[in-house]
Protein backbone atom coordinates (compact mmCIF):
# COMPACT_ATOMS: atom_id res chain seq x y z
CA UNK A 1 0.00 0.00 0.00
CA UNK A 2 2.78 2.14 0.62
CA UNK A 3 4.37 1.74 -2.44
CA UNK A 4 1.37 2.90 -4.12
CA UNK A 5 0.98 6.19 -2.14
CA UNK A 6 4.36 7.12 -3.02
CA UNK A 7 4.49 6.86 -6.60
CA UNK A 8 0.76 8.24 -7.23
CA UNK A 9 -0.75 10.46 -4.29
CA UNK A 10 -3.59 10.97 -5.94
CA UNK A 11 -4.73 7.10 -6.77
CA UNK A 12 -4.19 6.19 -3.71
CA UNK A 13 -7.05 9.19 -2.14
CA UNK A 14 -9.19 7.89 -4.69
CA UNK A 15 -8.68 4.71 -3.66
CA UNK A 16 -9.47 5.82 0.04
CA UNK A 17 -12.52 7.81 -1.61
CA UNK A 18 -13.59 4.63 -2.86
CA UNK A 19 -13.49 2.97 0.33
CA UNK A 20 -15.32 5.60 2.07
CA UNK A 21 -18.48 5.44 -0.91
CA UNK A 22 -18.39 1.67 -0.40
CA UNK A 23 -18.68 1.41 3.40
CA UNK A 24 -21.19 4.40 3.66
CA UNK A 25 -24.44 3.69 4.60
CA UNK A 26 -24.24 -0.06 4.15
CA UNK A 27 -23.74 -2.57 7.08
CA UNK A 28 -22.83 -5.76 4.91
CA UNK A 29 -20.34 -3.54 2.33
CA UNK A 30 -18.48 -2.50 5.62
CA UNK A 31 -18.09 -5.50 6.82
CA UNK A 32 -16.88 -6.82 3.79
CA UNK A 33 -14.17 -4.17 3.38
CA UNK A 34 -13.34 -5.20 7.44
CA UNK A 35 -12.97 -8.63 7.15
CA UNK A 36 -10.58 -8.30 4.31
CA UNK A 37 -8.27 -6.59 6.47
CA UNK A 38 -8.87 -2.78 5.37
CA UNK A 39 -8.67 -1.27 8.47
CA UNK A 40 -5.23 -1.18 9.69
CA UNK A 41 -3.71 0.46 6.80
CA UNK A 42 -6.00 2.76 7.16
CA UNK A 43 -4.96 3.25 10.45
CA UNK A 44 -1.40 3.43 9.49
CA UNK A 45 -2.11 5.72 6.46
CA UNK A 46 -3.78 8.43 9.37
CA UNK A 47 -0.79 7.57 11.90
CA UNK A 48 1.91 8.44 9.36
CA UNK A 49 -0.19 11.53 8.47
CA UNK A 50 0.03 13.34 11.00
CA UNK A 51 3.68 11.90 12.75
CA UNK A 52 5.65 14.79 11.73
CA UNK A 53 3.81 17.95 13.70
CA UNK A 54 5.69 19.99 11.74
CA UNK A 55 3.81 18.88 8.55
CA UNK A 56 0.82 17.07 8.56
CA UNK A 57 -0.57 15.60 5.23
CA UNK A 58 -4.00 17.04 5.69
CA UNK A 59 -5.56 14.89 2.91
CA UNK A 60 -4.46 11.49 4.04
CA UNK A 61 -5.44 12.76 7.42
CA UNK A 62 -8.99 14.10 5.80
CA UNK A 63 -9.94 10.58 3.74
CA UNK A 64 -8.68 8.61 6.28
CA UNK A 65 -10.41 9.49 9.06
CA UNK A 66 -13.56 10.03 6.77
CA UNK A 67 -12.78 6.25 5.74
CA UNK A 68 -12.31 4.84 9.49
CA UNK A 69 -15.68 7.39 10.34
CA UNK A 70 -17.77 5.37 7.96
CA UNK A 71 -16.04 1.78 9.07
CA UNK A 72 -16.58 2.56 12.60
CA UNK A 73 -20.44 3.36 12.66
CA UNK A 74 -23.73 1.64 10.50
CA UNK A 75 -26.97 -0.83 12.12
CA UNK A 76 -26.20 -3.22 13.09
CA UNK A 77 -22.55 -2.00 14.70
CA UNK A 78 -19.49 -3.11 13.29
CA UNK A 79 -18.32 -5.85 15.63
CA UNK A 80 -15.84 -4.06 18.21
CA UNK A 81 -12.94 -6.49 17.63
CA UNK A 82 -12.41 -4.95 14.07
CA UNK A 83 -12.70 -1.73 14.67
CA UNK A 84 -11.57 -0.45 18.65
CA UNK A 85 -7.93 -0.04 17.25
CA UNK A 86 -9.37 3.38 15.78
CA UNK A 87 -9.38 5.03 19.41
CA UNK A 88 -5.85 6.22 19.80
CA UNK A 89 -5.81 7.07 15.79
CA UNK A 90 -8.76 9.08 16.38
CA UNK A 91 -7.88 10.99 19.35
CA UNK A 92 -4.91 11.71 17.74
CA UNK A 93 -6.50 13.25 14.56
CA UNK A 94 -8.45 15.36 17.47
CA UNK A 95 -5.50 16.56 19.19
CA UNK A 96 -2.98 17.33 16.41
CA UNK A 97 -5.91 19.26 14.62
CA UNK A 98 -7.57 20.83 17.55
CA UNK A 99 -7.11 24.80 18.27
CA UNK A 100 -3.61 23.83 19.72
CA UNK A 101 -2.26 22.35 16.95
CA UNK A 102 -3.44 24.37 14.06
CA UNK A 103 -1.92 27.93 13.73
CA UNK A 104 -4.77 29.81 11.99
CA UNK A 105 -8.82 30.09 12.18
CA UNK A 106 -8.49 29.64 8.37
CA UNK A 107 -6.65 26.31 8.87
CA UNK A 108 -9.23 25.29 11.49
CA UNK A 109 -12.20 25.90 9.56
CA UNK A 110 -10.56 23.84 6.49
CA UNK A 111 -10.44 20.94 9.37
CA UNK A 112 -13.91 21.11 10.72
CA UNK A 113 -14.99 18.43 8.60
CA UNK A 114 -12.39 15.81 9.59
CA UNK A 115 -13.19 16.86 12.87
CA UNK A 116 -16.34 16.12 13.01
CA UNK A 117 -15.63 12.69 11.23
CA UNK A 118 -13.06 11.67 14.36
CA UNK A 119 -15.79 12.77 16.52
CA UNK A 120 -18.83 10.55 14.52
CA UNK A 121 -16.72 8.27 15.16
CA UNK A 122 -15.79 7.61 18.16
CA UNK A 123 -19.52 8.51 19.54
CA UNK A 124 -20.00 5.28 17.78
CA UNK A 125 -16.84 3.43 19.58
CA UNK A 126 -18.11 5.09 22.89
CA UNK A 127 -21.58 3.22 23.03
CA UNK A 128 -20.18 0.19 23.10
CA UNK A 129 -18.99 -0.56 27.01
CA UNK A 130 -16.22 -2.70 25.61
CA UNK A 131 -14.82 0.58 24.58
CA UNK A 132 -14.91 2.37 27.13
CA UNK A 133 -11.70 1.31 29.13
CA UNK A 134 -9.95 1.82 25.60
CA UNK A 135 -10.59 5.56 25.58
CA UNK A 136 -9.76 5.99 29.53
CA UNK A 137 -6.37 4.14 28.49
CA UNK A 138 -5.67 6.85 25.86
CA UNK A 139 -3.17 9.30 27.10
CA UNK A 140 -4.94 12.59 25.52
CA UNK A 141 -8.90 11.10 25.23
CA UNK A 142 -10.30 13.19 28.11
CA UNK A 143 -8.24 16.43 28.15
CA UNK A 144 -8.56 16.23 24.26
CA UNK A 145 -12.53 15.83 24.83
CA UNK A 146 -12.91 17.96 26.77
CA UNK A 147 -10.86 21.12 25.05
CA UNK A 148 -13.17 20.80 22.36
CA UNK A 149 -16.00 21.33 24.56
CA UNK A 150 -14.98 23.74 26.11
Amino acid sequence: MNNWKTKNNKHFLKTICTLINIAANSAPRRDLLLNQGVFQPLLKVVDEALSDENNINEDDVKFGTFAISNLCKGTPAPQISFVKAAIPTLFNVLYCLNDEGIPSEEDREKNEKTLAAATSALCHLTASKETLDLVFSCEKALPTLLNLFT
